[in-house]
Parts: C-alpha cells; structure tokens; sequence
C-alpha cells in the first residue's frame, strides 16, 4: 500500500520533502514535529493498493479516501 495526505482539497498534498515538521510514516500515519495556525485545516489520507511485479488487473489501482480528520490549533502555545 501507498499512502498520501492532503489538506484542505485535492490540490494541496501534504510535502514532507518541502515541510520538514511533517513526517509520513511506513505505516501511512501523518506526524507533526511542530504546529502553527496554518496547519489548522481538515486533512484527508488516500490509500492505494500497489503491487510488486505484474500490474493490478485494473486500469487504475484500487484506492480509498478517508474521511475528514480535522486539526484544531488551540492557545498561543506560550
């Protein structure tokens, strides 16, 4: 299996490489090292399922969305 995240809609995925307080797992799970307000948002986990040598029998692997996991960011973190 693959996993992505994304925030908010389709066109924002989650960039570990270009956000190193976020951290995807082997296991898909999404990890913050630190948050701020911009983070706060509804967040959304696609799961495909991969294979290793001959192709899925489909033209497109089967896949699922999550539901909504909404982040809150509360205080001021003082």
């Amino acid at each position: 299996m693959t996993y992505q995240w994304y925030r908010g809609t389709m066109a924002d995925f989650v960039r570990p490489d270009l956000n190193p307080h976020l951290f995807i797992s082997a296991n898909g799970k999404l990890y913050f090292s630190e948050v701020t307000q911009t983070d706060e948002a509804d967040y959304h986990c696609i799961v495909k399922l991969t294979t290793r040598g001959d192709p899925i029998s489909t033209t497109q692997p089967p896949s699922r969305i999550s539901l909504p996991i909404p982040l809150f960011i509360t205080g001021s973190g003082k």
